[in-house]
Order: structure tokens, then C-alpha cells, then sequence
């Protein structure tokens, strides 16, 4: 599972109840694991010290004192923040009805080592969440038990007038102060790269106020892409359109984030607070070009770079989700396949071509007449150490049932010779699937220096069924 990594806020608001605690004993209770954790400390939310709760799903948490490596699952005498929520019959977890049994929210629990807090994180999933508490005495950044206490009260203070109105149903009269929350979290959380669950409530209820400028604005201070939910409506597309194609001499970085909203801002796929159903809300939005006008605008040459890769990431998820059918069926997205095949010829950058062939086959949803395929790939350079290694990533896209293997070709422009490579023995390629790889290639020691093509080949036995687009550079 996934750990999500919350700030101290979002903690406390997803939390009914947060303590400090002893883990007493596990024990095995309807095919879940339970530790009984003895509260020395309540911050809040009830029960008094030395009373023993029943917690589970700390099954994946471990401790390391040795950089990560040897790192032990949690036991008996260990020390504990919890932010905690009542435990629900879910998946893996046959919680029994009014058991009072509780779990940590995401990212809810403190390892308490010495006099320090420390936090535990996931680096990769498969893998365990895992506090390392090597240095966690000298390092200044891992709180200590007396300054996470003091953080926690000052937090809880601060969600409670949050609350006021974040647990309410929203009015027009409330947007103001959302849109000036959102600007408090941009400011005060800049290095943290977690999810924060007080901006995804603010976002919750300017989606549900469904007004285009607000939902901007909040955009362009620093909201989530379930804004653009908001804007699902025929006007709401257009102002959408119009700030990101700079009708309004706007900065670029926030045209940036306003494309982030554009796939989000299809019809919804589910009765909403205006329609009864999916098909009454079709009647109602109907379609006024939006996904042409997208495409448009990322395949008009003065558009910005940085801006026309937005645009393009934007049209591959609108063109290959479900929500989108009714625009791919109709004139509009006649008319985007169109544009988007005139600018595959011309273009010249194999990346944008790339983009332009995935939204091509999905657009054209059979695959029959796209002209691309069995597989659509691209090879990017991502470093080059020179006399050393030569740094790629692969992606690519199958869509058709088979089983293939691939080589790395790197082909001096100037002598025409080649030179392959294998992918690594365990990278599999089958039919359906979307993937790819990052790896790098050792240079032989006398590789002659030159300008050089890199790009993948893809085979099924000793034939080449497909040929990925390259990078170029010097070697």
C-alpha cells in the first residue's frame, strides 16, 4: 500500500484522536494483526494515561538504526505518536461493527527515539515505511518529543477555526476566505511535498461552488487538479481556454497551471449536483469544440515549449479516458485528428510526435487506421558522463497482445555504424501495457567520439516490428 505523506495539519484534521503511547502486546484478532498501546499522553480526543487502546495497520512500519538497512518491525516497549481514526471494515481488514479499534491516518505515526520524533516514510513502493533513526539525535530537522507536542496544540487551534466553515456546506459569501486559506498553505508549507488535506477540502468546496473565476484563482495561488472539475461546464471551459491561450497578457507560469486543469475540466462521468444523470448532464454541456481548441493551441509553433508539453499531457489523458467518448465521436474530435495529424508531419521534435501518436491511436479508438504501431515508444537522454555512461529512459505503449524484446541502438550519423545494446534481463515487454525503463549503457573504452542517434528497436524473434523515437548528442 501506498503511504501518503501528510503535513502536521492535515494530521490533525483527519484525526479523531492523537496520543503518545507503549506498544503492550500483538495479538492476532479476525485474520488482522492489533497492538495494544498503553497511552502515556492525550493531545486530544479523549482517554486519560495508562488506559490501553487497540490499534492496527502498523503492519508496515519498521525502524532502522542503520541507514535504512536491517530495518526491524515495530515491538513490545516501543514509543509512539499516533494520530488515529476509528478502524472501518475495508479491504484486508474485517473490522467488527462497533469495535473500538482504531488505525493511524496516512503518514500518522511518530517513532519516538531518545528525546526525538522521528517520521517514517516510504522510498519506493513495494517497501516498507521506515524510520531511520540513525542520526535522528543530531539532526536538527527531526522535531523532539516537547517541540512535536507543542506543534500538535498549536496545530489543533489552528484546524479548529478552519473548521468553521471547511466543515459546512459552502456559500458564495465563502469564497473569499477559502481563496485566502489556499494562499496561507501555498506560503507556509514551500518545501513540503506531501498532500495537504486542507487544501483538497478547499478545492472540495470551490468545486462545489462551481463558479470559473474562483476555481482560476485558486489555480493560479496553488489549488489541486480537481479544480478543473469545477470549470465542466461549456462557459467554464471557455474562460479555462482563454486564460491558458493568454487572452489576457498572463504569466506563464500560471498559463502552466491552468493546462493542468483542461482533462479534469471534461463532463463529469456521474450525476452532479445539477443533473439527475450522466445523460441528462450531456443534454445540458453540450460540446463547443473544446478538445480542437486544445489542439489548437499545442500546435500552434509560437506556443511556449514548456506550456505545449502541458497542453499535449492534458490531451492524452482527455483522448484515452472514458469521460471523453463523446468528444472523440463528434465533429470536435474529427477536427482535432485532423490538426494533429498535419502537425506529426511537419513537427520536429520526436517527443511532440510521440505525444501526437498516443492521442492519434486513442482518438481513432480501433487502432486499425492509425498507422502507428504495434508499439509507440520514445528514448529520452537523461545524462552523459563522458568516457563513462550514457543515461536513457525508454516509455512506450502496446497495443497489441505479443511478447517482445528490445535493444538500444546508437548510430554515429557520420559513419552510419551501429552499435546495440540489450535492455536489462528483466525488463518484459508484453502486449496491452504501458511501461518503460531507465538505465544507462557503459561505453567501450575506445567508442570513437562523434554525433550520434539513440533510439530503441523493438523485435519479435529476429524481425524489427517497431522503432522508437531517438535523441541526439555528441559522444
Amino acid at each position: 500500500m501506498n503511504l501518503y505523506t501528510y503535513d502536521l495539519d492535515s494530521l490533525v484534521d483527519m484525526s479523531s484522536k492523537v496520543v503518545e503511547g507503549t506498544i503492550i502486546v500483538q495479538h492476532r484478532q479476525n485474520n488482522f494483526d492489533v497492538w495494544e498501546i498503553q497511552i502515556s499522553n492525550t493531545l486530544f480526543g479523549g482517554h486519560e494515561a495508562g488506559q490501553i487502546i487497540d490499534v492496527t495497520a502498523l503492519d508496515f512500519f519498521r525502524v532502522s538504526d542503520n541507514h535504512g538497512r536491517n530495518s526491524k518491525k515495530l515491538q513490545k516497549g516501543d514509543a509512539l505518536f499516533l494520530f488515529l481514526d476509528r478502524a472501518k471494515a475495508t479491504f484486508l481488514y474485517d473490522i467488527p461493527i462497533n469495535a473500538e479499534i482504531y488505525w493511524p491516518v496516512p503518514s500518522g505515526v511518530r517513532f519516538i527515539s531518545g528525546e526525538k520524533a522521528v517520521e517514517f516514510w516510504q522510498e519506493m513502493n513495494p517497501g516498507p515505511y521506515e524510520a531511520d533513526i540513525t542520526t535522528a539525535e543530531t539532526n536538527r530537522d527531526v522535531p523532539t518529543v516537547a517541540e512535536l507536542r507543542r506543534q500538535i496544540h498549536e496545530s489543533i487551534r489552528r484546524v479548529e477555526s478552519w473548521n468553521q466553515f471547511l466543515k459546512k456546506k459552502a456559500s458564495h459569501e465563502d469564497i473569499p476566505a477559502l481563496l485566502d486559506l489556499l494562499r496561507e498553505r501555498n506560503t507556509s508549507k514551500k518545501d513540503f511535498r506531501g498532500r495537504d488535506c486542507i487544501v483538497e477540502a478547499v478545492c472540495k468546496q470551490l468545486v462545489d461552488l462551481k463558479e470559473p473565476p474562483a476555481l482560476l484563482e485558486a489555480a493560479r495561488i496553488g489549488g489541486d487538479m480537481t479544480l478543473g472539475r469545477g470549470v465542466a461546464t461549456p462557459d467554464g471551459r471557455r474562460q479555462l481556454i482563454a486564460k491558458v491561450a493568454d487572452k489576457y497578457g498572463e504569466l506563464l507560469s500560471d498559463r502552466l497551471k491552468w493546462a493542468g486543469l483542461l482533462a479534469e475540466a471534461t463532463s463529469i462521468t456521474g450525476p452532479t449536483a445539477f443533473y439527475e444523470s450522466v445523460e441528462d448532464e450531456k443534454k445540458h454541456l453540450p460540446n463547443e469544440h473544446y478538445l480542437k481548441s486544445i489542439t489548437e493551441l499545442a500546435t500552434n509553433e509560437q506556443t511556449d515549449k514548456s506550456l505545449q508539453a502541458e497542453l499535449f499531457s492534458g490531451m492524452r489523458e482527455l483522448a484515452g479516458v472514458g469521460s471523453s467518448e463523446e468528444l472523440i465521436i463528434t465533429d470536435d474530435g474529427k477536427d482535432a485528428q485532423s490538426m494533429l495529424e498535419s502537425f506529426w508531419k511537419r513537427t520536429r521534435s520526436e517527443e511532440l510526435k510521440y505525444n501526437a501518436e498516443i492521442i492519434l491511436f486513442e482518438l481513432n479508438r480501433t487502432g486499425t487506421n492509425s498507422g502507428f504501431g504495434p508499439i509507440v515508444s520514445l528514448l529520452k537522454l537523461v545524462n552523459y558522463y563522458p568516457g563513462k555512461l550514457l543515461w536513457y529512459d525508454l516509455e512506450y505503449l502496446i497495443y497489441q497482445k505479443g511478447d517482445w524484446t528490445a535493444k538500444i541502438v546508437v548510430k554515429n550519423l557520420k559513419t552510419g555504424k551501429e552499435t546495440t545494446f540489450d535492455l536489462p534481463s528483466n525488463q518484459h515487454i508484453s502486449g496491452n501495457s504501458e511501461g518503460g525503463c531507465a538505465n544507462g549503457i557503459t561505453l567501450p573504452a575506445d567508442f570513437p567520439s562523434g554525433h550520434y542517434r539513440v533510439f530503441a528497436e523493438f523485435f519479435d524473434g529476429e524481425k524489427v516490428v517497431a522503432t522508437s523515437h531517438y535523441f541526439e548528442t555528441d559522444l
